[in-house]
């Protein structure tokens, strides 16, 4: 039962939503449930992205800089994934994960996504296309911010 409430959690994550449900049984399959106890970190800013972790339950904030002042960027709770650009590009998290309240999170290893996606070429392909159009849609806002703060910085002068 465990596996197709899980299959269900990955279906709604945008990164996930094309793939073939037999893809994410095999992926949930392999997933492990973890609960975060409150104040303890899902990951750290810093730390080789092992894994993505798909919020279940709870609150987890999403935190900027050395731990005593740290900056709060983003909130994520049920349905978020978090970790995962980092866990994909094979680089060190950008941001620290710390738990506002008990947490329960779907950890999806590196490794694992990459096995399945070796194994399942359409996975890979459909994996691949839901990565790009993230970052499509990342570089489009940083496009606007960086418009509305020339504009602001016109309007200074």
């Amino acid at each position: 039962m465990r596996v197709k409430s899980d299959v269900e959690y990955l279906r709604q994550i945008p990164l996930f939503a094309e793939a073939d449900a037999a893809h994410l049984q095999v992926l949930a399959f392999s997933t492990r449930r973890r609960t975060i106890k409150k104040d303890a970190y899902v990951f750290r800013e810093g730390k080789e992205a092992t894994a993505g972790y798909v919020v279940v339950d709870g609150t987890v904030q999403l935190l900027r800089g050395p731990t005593k002042s740290a900056v709060p960027v983003a909130e994520a709770t049920a349905g978020a994934l978090i970790g995962e650009t980092a866990m994909i590009a094979g680089m060190p998290y950008s941001l620290s994960a710390l738990a506002l309240s008990e947490v329960e999170v779907l950890r999806i290893p590196r490794k694992l996504l990459f096995e399945v996606a070796e194994e399942f070429p359409d996975f890979a392909f459909k994996l691949t296309k839901a990565v790009s159009a993230k970052l499509d849609s990342n570089l489009k806002d940083l496009s606007e911010v960086q418009s509305v703060l020339g504009k602001a910085a016109n309007w200074s002068r």
